[in-house]
């Protein structure tokens, strides 16, 4: 029999990993985890906002993670019972579906706190790259012909019309990391007008159709839906000047480069971002040299004495400033060598050089690689709610997963947010798996007491009372001891020297 002295600590070892059963419970250690982006700012913004007596950021944190646990759903988390709640499901359905809850503000709310923790831990002087506002769609392909605000719209990737949404989004680089601040989700009306929207009269009475007030947040988002593209980036990069986030470039496509777009990005903030994008080699004339020209005779007037050899990009290219309906610009005239037909890059900065436009300009490519990835493993795109709120919302949480991952990835030696989300992912399900065997183990305990109306005291003195298995049940403590220590950290633990 063991000594009483050691046995007392022993048990007051065990009476310990059982006594704060709440901390193993998956809704805490997730507001544990979010605690690194200043959950204060969350509980803030969706104060006052209850489910059936649950404070909405609870449910948040709980949405935002479930993906790290191989859960792409809410339906999925309570189809699988892969994690412990004691929340309805309606509840979350409730949250997501709410109309009052400013999706926009949130995501703006954790770009900055990933900007605040950049400036403090870095400097920006080690990156000889300016800041840019990126902004380009991708579609959002559904699988129901009832979701609210549906349509067909052309994918550019298959050259075919799919059932969803375009999504219009506008990412931030800092000078190394790219992050989303804002998106809105549009739908496309066809040409066919026996088919608007690419939908019969039947499907399109079939959609659903919510009761959001015009002017509460969610009746705010629904109304971008017909809004034109170009007019959503303009007033979403408003909002982000709203909120302090500035930028020394808005990189953007041919789609996007338009008489519009120069005018309104002048007008926004102090005018002082420029303007750097391809430009569609149509039938757009340009003043140069007091003559207005097309760029085939552009072309053919200066190629002979202007035309310049990159060495390193491999081109030939033609640097002049022209203007056009109003506004200065500068447009690089650019040949590849297995290319006949010529691209042409503009920027509103004329002292921009060729070889910078074009290494500014590579800087667009983080936001396909943002599509992907978080089509791949954070969620964009999956939620196939009917509810338009929840589409908002899913669509929010997927970016809010990203700024998370992409906080981590700055201050680690991972190079993609795919292999960072794989081992958070791992983290997570540890933790997860680690909390399920303590809670058999309580659970046994629990019974045994019940059935033999023991006290936990009083079963543990029994279990020492044979030498094997109070060698057995003192190595489980020890265990258990070191997994609740380990496990009452976030699981992002990097972090947390932030």
């Amino acid at each position: 029999m063991l000594h009483g002295l050691q046995f007392n600590s022993n048990l007051q070892k065990v009476q310990d990993v059982f006594s704060d059963k709440s901390d193993y419970n998956i809704e805490l250690n997730l507001i544990e985890t979010s605690k690194l982006f200043n959950s204060s700012l969350i509980r803030k913004k969706l104060a006052g906002k209850k489910q059936k007596g649950i404070e909405s950021y609870k449910l948040f944190n709980a949405i935002v993670f479930l993906v790290f646990l191989d859960i792409v759903s809410v339906f999925g988390m309570f189809k699988r019972k892969s994690v412990a709640t004691s929340w309805g499901k309606d509840s979350f359905y409730r949250h997501l579906n709410n109309e009052n809850i400013n999706w926009r503000l949130i995501q703006y709310e954790f770009a900055k706190v990933f900007i605040n923790k950049v400036q403090l831990n870095s400097e920006k002087s080690s990156s000889s790259l300016p800041s840019c506002l990126i902004c380009d769609d991708t579609t959002l392909a559904k699988t129901g012909k009832t979701i609210e605000g549906i349509s067909r719209v052309f994918d550019h990737s298959t050259h075919s019309f799919v059932l969803g949404y375009k999504a219009l989004f506008l990412n931030y680089f800092d000078g190394k990391s790219a992050i989303p601040l804002n998106f809105s989700l549009h739908c496309e009306q066809a040409c066919n007008s026996e088919k608007p929207y690419g939908l019969t009269s039947k499907e399109l009475k079939n959609r659903m159709i919510s009761t959001s007030a015009d002017k509460s947040h969610g009746g705010i988002r629904k109304s971008e839906l017909e809004t034109d593209k170009i007019t959503s980036m303009l007033n979403m990069i408003k909002q982000t000047y709203k909120y302090k986030i500035k930028a020394d470039y808005l990189l953007i496509d041919s789609w996007f480069m338009c008489e519009k777009v120069l005018t309104g990005i002048k007008a926004i903030g102090d005018g002082k971002m420029d303007i750097l994008g391809i430009w569609k080699n149509g039938k757009q004339k340009v003043e140069y040299n007091g003559i207005e020209h097309t760029i085939k005779s552009l072309i053919a007037r200066t190629e002979r004495k202007n035309t310049v050899y990159s060495k390193v990009y491999k081109s030939k290219y033609i640097e002049l400033i022209v203007n056009y309906k109003g506004h200065e610009v500068k447009i690089f005239i650019v040949k590849y060598k297995n290319n006949s037909s010529p691209q042409i890059l503009l920027t509103t900065n004329t002292k921009l050089t060729f070889n910078k436009a074009m290494q500014i300009y590579a800087i667009r490519w983080s936001i396909e690689v943002f599509f992907k990835e978080a089509k791949q493993h954070l969620g964009l795109g999956k939620c196939q709610s009917q509810n338009f709120n929840a589409q908002i919302a899913g669509t929010t949480i997927a970016c809010v997963r990203f700024i998370m991952l992409a906080l981590r990835k700055r201050f680690s030696a991972y190079e993609t947010i795919g292999g960072l989300f794989k081992e958070s992912k791992a983290e997570m399900l540890e933790m997860i798996a680690a909390d399920k065997i303590l809670k058999i183990i309580v659970d046994l305990m629990t019974k045994i007491k019940s059935l033999q109306n023991l006290t936990t005291e009083k079963i543990i003195e029994l279990l020492y009372l044979n030498p094997q298995l109070a060698k057995l049940f003192e190595g489980m403590t020890d265990m258990l001891q070191n997994e609740k220590s380990k496990h009452k950290k976030p699981a992002f633990g990097n972090l947390a020297k932030i």
